[in-house]
C-alpha cells in the first residue's frame, strides 16, 4: 500500500479507518516548536524546505541527525557534524577552514584589508613565518583612537587589523606612505581599545618600521593612523612574522620592570636593536634595552652596570611619556665598570636604557639597582652658594663627596654625566697656585678639576683629569689678585666619589 498523505492518514483517523495504535504516521506523536513542522518521512521536527528565518533566527537551518561531540560542529546547512564553520573554529598548525575542515595555512596571506573600528577588524592567522601587507586609505576613515606616536588630539584618521600568533614569534613592521600630503604610523597592542602600545613607529612621510621580540601567543591589533588629519592618506603596512629573537623590552613601550632591591638584573644586548641615539654614546648600530621603575616618594637611585669585556656599559635615565621623555642622566664608561647616579628623584615613573656602544657579539650587562631615602643637596653643588676655600697658612684643603651632587656642568677636559660640586676661590696675592684632586684610595675614583673666571660658565681657563683610576688630577695657574671658582668633577658617574681636593700657593 502507496505511503498516504499525511492530511488523508489524519482523515482516516478520524473516522475510524485506522486506530490511534495502529497509525503509521511517525509524526503522530510528535509535537514540534514552530517555526519547524515534523518530516513523516524521517519523525524528525526540521525546518520547512525553503524556510528562511531571518538574521535574528538563531535555529533556521537543519538538525544534525545525532548531536555532534566536541569539538565537532553542527553545520545547519547540510544538517552534518563538520570540524569547522569558519577558520575562528581553527587553531594553529591547521588554521584555515576549507570545505568544513581545518586545515593549514601554508602561503603568505597578500593583501589584506584594514577596518575603521575595533570590532570589524579583519585577522589573519600566522602559525610560523609570514608575510602580508594591509592597504588603506585613511583619508576614508574616522578618527577614533589615539596611537602613542602620532599628534595628540590631532584627529589623524585611524584603521585596525588583527594578527593571531599560533607561536611566540618576532614581529617586524614598517609602514610607508602612500604620497602626497600622507604621514602614516603604526602601533601594536595586545587590545585593540586599550590605549597602550607596545611599539610604535612614524613614518614621517616616508617609511617608518618597528621589531616586537618574543611575542607570546595570542592575538594582537594594530592600528594605522594619520599623523595628524591633514597626514590621513594612502598607506601601506608590510608585515612580517618571524622566528623569536632577542627580548621582550626591545622599546620604550615595552620596558622591563626594574627592581631597586639592590638584586641583579641580566642584561643580554646580543640581538637586541639600535633603537634610540643618546647623548652620551654616539655609536652607530648600539643595541639597547628598556627598564622601568616607579618612585612613591622621593628618593635617591644609584644604578651601577659591570659589562663583559670588551663592551662597555652606558645607562641614560628617563623620566616621563615615550613619545617625548625628558632625559635626566647619561653616562658612559671607559671601562667594563659604569655607575649612573640619580639623587633627589622626584616621585614618578622613569626609564632606564642600557646600552654598549657599537655591535655585540657578547653583550651581558649585570645591573645593581638601589633606592634609598633622598638625600640633601650639598650648599655648593651650583654656582647659588659655593663652598669657600679658607687657606690655613699657604694651603686650603676639604675632603667632599661628589656623587652627592648632581651634574650642572661639564668642563672641556671631561665631567659629562658625572655629578659635580662647585668651590669659590678669594686670590688676594697673585701668585702660582697648584690646585689637585686626589681620590680616596681604592674607590676607583678618576677626578676631573678645572677653574673658572666666571662660576656659570663652561668656559675653564685650566681644566685636568686624572691619568688614571685612583690617581689625582692636578695643574698649576699663575693667578692674578680676584675671584675664582673651582669645580670639582669625575670623568663619569662611576668615577665619581670621596675626593680631597687642594689648592697650594
Amino acid at each position: 500500500m502507496p505511503a498516504l498523505p499525511r492530511r488523508a492518514l489524519a482523515l482516516l483517523v478520524a473516522v475510524g479507518g485506522l486506530s490511534a495504535c495502529e497509525t503509521t504516521n511517525p509524526c503522530f506523536k510528535i509535537r514540534c516548536e514552530a517555526p519547524k513542522e515534523c518530516n513523516p518521512d524521517r519523525g524528525l521536527c526540521e525546518l520547512p524546505q525553503g524556510y528562511d528565518g531571518g538574521p535574528t533566527t538563531a535555529d533556521a537551518g537543519l538538525d544534525c541527525p545525532s548531536s555532534c561531540v566536541s569539538p565537532m560542529l553542527c553545520n545547519r546547512a547540510t544538517g552534518e557534524c563538520v570540524q569547522c564553520l569558519t577558520a575562528a573554529n581553527c587553531a594553529c598548525p591547521t588554521p584555515l577552514c576549507l570545505a568544513n575542515t581545518c586545515q593549514a595555512d601554508l602561503a603568505d596571506a597578500g593583501v589584506i584589508a584594514a577596518a575603521d573600528t575595533c570590532a570589524s577588524a579583519t585577522t589573519s592567522v600566522a602559525c610560523g613565518p609570514k608575510v602580508f601587507d594591509v592597504d588603506v586609505d585613511l583619508a576614508t576613515m574616522k578618527n577614533e583612537l589615539q596611537t602613542s606616536c602620532a599628534a595628540p588630539d590631532a584627529g589623524g584618521n585611524d584603521a585596525v587589523f588583527n594578527l593571531t600568533l599560533g607561536t611566540a614569534s618576532d614581529v617586524r613592521v614598517t609602514v610607508t606612505s602612500g604620497g602626497g600630503s600622507a604621514v602614516p604610523v603604526i602601533a601594536l597592542r595586545t587590545q585593540c581599545s586599550a590605549a597602550v602600545d607596545l611599539a610604535c613607529a612614524d613614518s614621517q612621510g616616508a617609511s617608518g618600521s618597528f621589531r616586537a621580540h618574543r611575542l607570546q601567543e595570542g592575538t594582537y591589533a594594530f592600528v594605522l593612523q594619520g599623523y595628524d588629519r591633514s597626514g590621513s592618506g594612502p598607506t601601506r603596512a608590510h608585515v612580517e612574522v618571524l622566528p623569536p629573537t632577542g627580548s621582550t623590552n626591545e622599546t620604550c613601550l615595552q620596558a622591563q620592570p626594574l627592581a631597586l632591591d639592590g638584586g641583579t638584573t641580566r642584561v643580554d644586548l646580543v640581538g637586541a636593536d639600535d633603537d634610540v641615539t643618546l647623548s652620551c654614546n654616539a655609536t652607530a648600530r648600539s643595541p639597547d634595552l628598556f627598564y622601568s621603575f616607579s618612585l612613591a616618594q622621593a628618593g635617591d637611585v644609584v644604578i651601577d652596570a659591570i659589562s663583559t669585556a670588551p663592551q662597555l656599559p652606558v645607562l641614560a635615565l628617563w623620566k616621563g611619556a615615550c613619545r617625548a621623555p625628558a632625559s635626566l642622566a647619561c653616562t658612559s664608561s671607559t671601562s667594563t665598570v659604569g655607575r649612573l647616579i640619580a639623587r633627589r628623584l622626584e616621585a614618578g615613573s622613569y626609564v632606564l636604557v642600557a646600552e654598549t656602544p657599537g655591535p655585540v657579539t657578547m653583550g651581558r650587562l649585570e645591573l645593581t639597582s638601589t633606592l634609598s631615602a633622598a638625600s640633601i643637596a650639598p650648599t655648593n653643588d651650583t654656582c647659588g652658594l659655593p663652598r669657600e676655600l679658607m687657606f690655613n697658612g699657604n694651603e686650603a684643603t676639604v675632603v667632599t663627596d661628589t656623587t652627592l651632587g648632581n651634574d650642572d656642568s661639564s668642563a672641556s677636559c671631561g665631567g659629562m654625566g658625572a655629578p659635580d660640586l662647585v668651590f669659590r676661590l678669594a686670590v688676594t696675592s697673585a701668585g702660582l697656585y697648584t690646585f689637585t684632586a686626589t681620590p680616596e684610595a681604592g674607590s676607583g675614583g678618576v677626578p676631573v678639576i678645572s677653574l673658572r673666571a666666571d662660576c656659570a660658565s663652561a668656559t675653564a681657563s685650566h681644566c685636568a683629569v686624572a691619568p688614571a683610576l685612583n690617581q689625582p688630577a692636578t695643574f698649576q695657574a699663575t693667578l692674578a689678585a680676584g675671584t675664582y671658582f673651582v669645580w670639582l668633577d669625575a670623568t663619569v658617574a662611576a668615577t665619581a666619589g670621596r675626593t680631597t681636593l687642594t689648592v697650594r700657593r
